[in-house]
Parts: C-alpha cells; structure tokens; sequence
C-alpha cells in the first residue's frame, strides 16, 4: 500500500480539497501523512520573515486544520520549517521502504513551481516515490490552462476579465459562469502514518512559541481576525448566506474597510479576503452562496457585485 504524503500549500481546509478527497477515497492508499512546510527565513524574524498578523493568522489556520483532521479522521498535522526540497527529502528517507506519493495542488509561485521541477526528476528514478498534482482550487479559473492559450492577453479591465470567463467558462442554466461545485469534505478510514520524522518537525504548540519568540512584544496575540476554517465558515454564514438582501444590494464602491457603527473594526464588505487568500474558504462555495441569493430575485451585476469583486481577484493570479 502507499503512503500519501498530503501537502497542505494554498487550500487549509478540508471541504473543496482534491488532494485531500483523492488521499481518502484512493484504493491504493493505505495511511496519510498530512504537512506543512514553513520556508525557513519566515520563521527567522530576520529579511524575508511573515509579519506578526499574516504569521498568527495561518498559526490559527494550521491550529484549527489540525483539529479539524484529528476530529474527523484521526489524522494530526505535522508543521517543518526549512528549504522545500530538504523537507521533503528527509521525509523521503524516513519512509525509506515503503511506497510513496506526494500529493499537492498546483500553486503559481516560482518557489514552489522550481521544487516540483527537482520532485519530478526523483518520480523519474524512483519506482517508490511519485508525485500526483491537483489543479488549483484557490482561484475559479485554471490559470494554466488560461494563459497558455494563444488568446491569452494580461487582463487589465472587468471587460477583458468577461472575455476570459466567457472563453474558459460555461454559463449553467441559471445564467451564472460554471465555475463548479465545491468538493463536500470526504469519508476516511484511513490511518495516520506514523513514522518518525526526522528534520525540523514541529507541533502546533512549538508554532505558537516559535512566533512569540519572534514577536515578543506581540504576546497579547490580539488581532481581529482568527484564522480557521471555522471561522472561515462562520463569517460566510453570517455576512453572505443568512444576508440575502445585503449580497443583492452589494455595490462595492458603496462599501469601505472599517465602517460598521457596531464595530469599527468590522468591514461593511464580507472581511473574507484573508481567509481566500489563505485558502481557508474555497472562491467556489462563496460563489455558490452568492448565486443562491441571487436567485432570490434582482440583484447586482459585475464589476460592483461579490461575483465581480471574485472575477477581479482572478485578475491577480493572472
């Protein structure tokens, strides 16, 4: 049986997760050990390293993944800090023996497309060691497939945005782009692989204190925004599916960062982006909630609606 070497890149979740839902259902695999990998000067407190906020944040995120794999399947989240391909070469030798496969989704930054070109060349010599790539579920489009078309011109406007979406994309019956349903958050009964790892292995208690020895000034460890899944699901219940009106009436020149009477520091938009952008919350189920309530009767169109604001985001990856 294969070990399936899961690893968490742009999606820190469990629902829409292809990698995850391939590693469940798969036949031929028989445990999964889930990681996650830190570059080693973003933990250093020196040139290159997170900010406290962004740091803290996807602490919260790896936090709440971990309990949300042990919750539902027994699995526990292992955290390394160092270069990629080290990382995963020591993991290599410590499941020396066994049957190996490398599971991630595809991601655009030039640090990770450089490591898959090396993990591909040790697929090539290695009948126990193979990668599997998942097409990207933290943006709506597949921006391979988009800007390698001879089409393919950089977007600088909501119209060029339109072309590409109308060129890539159906229109389903309701009148929407298809961008395809999130993936529901599988069944598994499969174990955790529990080899002993070598290398800059942590837990999520060793994270924790790892950031407060960078930031010490920042013990309180307060900040608006918990990252998590969870949270991530909460926030989209309370500020897009229980407000049907409000993602209709959505105007995004109308909305400013910080201008709730309640609390300035809630956001009159969603105050989503963070967890998008982390991969906390698939583009995919925000897109559907939004086509619910548009369903519900007249709503706004892009570039001022939330699927337009979505669309501009694509922008950015393209």
């Amino acid at each position: 049986m294969t070990v399936a070497v899961l690893w968490f890149r742009k999606s820190l979740r469990l629902h829409d997760n292809e990698a995850l839902t391939w590693a469940c259902s798969s036949d031929e695999v028989g445990s999964i050990l889930p990681i996650f990998i830190f570059e080693e000067e973003e933990l250093r407190g020196e040139e290159g390293a997170l900010g406290f906020n962004r740091l803290n944040f996807i602490s919260q995120s790896l936090r709440d993944l971990d309990n949300k794999l042990n919750d539902n399947f027994g699995l526990r989240l292992k955290i390394f800090s160092g270069n990629y391909l080290e990382v995963l070469g020591n993991i290599r030798e410590d499941l020396e023996g066994e049957k190996i496969c490398l599971a991630y989704e595809y991601c655009s930054e030039p640090r990770l497309r450089n490591s898959e070109v090396t993990l591909r060349e040790w697929s090539k010599v290695s009948d126990d060691f193979r990668t599997v790539t998942f097409p990207a579920r933290h943006t709506l489009l597949d921006i391979e497939e988009v800007v390698g078309t001879k089409e393919f011109k950089r977007p600088k406007s909501m119209k060029d945005m339109e072309t590409i979406f109308r060129r890539h994309l159906d229109v389903n019956s309701l009148g929407f782009y298809d961008v395809g349903d999130p993936l529901p958050v599988p069944n598994s009964s499969k174990s955790m692989n529990t080899v002993s790892l070598s290398g800059s292995v942590m837990d999520i208690s060793d994270l924790e204190s790892s950031i407060m020895r960078i930031y010490p000034d920042r013990e309180d460890g307060i900040q608006y925004f918990t990252g998590g899944e969870t949270e991530a699901l909460e926030r989209l219940r309370n500020k897009v599916t229980d407000r049907v009106q409000f993602v209709n009436d959505f105007r995004k020149p109308k909305t400013v960062s910080t201008n709730s009477n309640d609390d300035p520091r809630e956001p009159s938009t969603t105050g989503l982006s963070p967890y998008l952008s982390s991969g906390c919350l698939s583009p995919r189920m925000l897109w559907r909630e939004c086509e619910k309530s548009y369903l519900t009767g007249s709503h706004t169109k892009p570039p001022e609606s939330l699927h337009g604001q979505m669309m501009f985001r694509e922008m950015f990856y393209l």
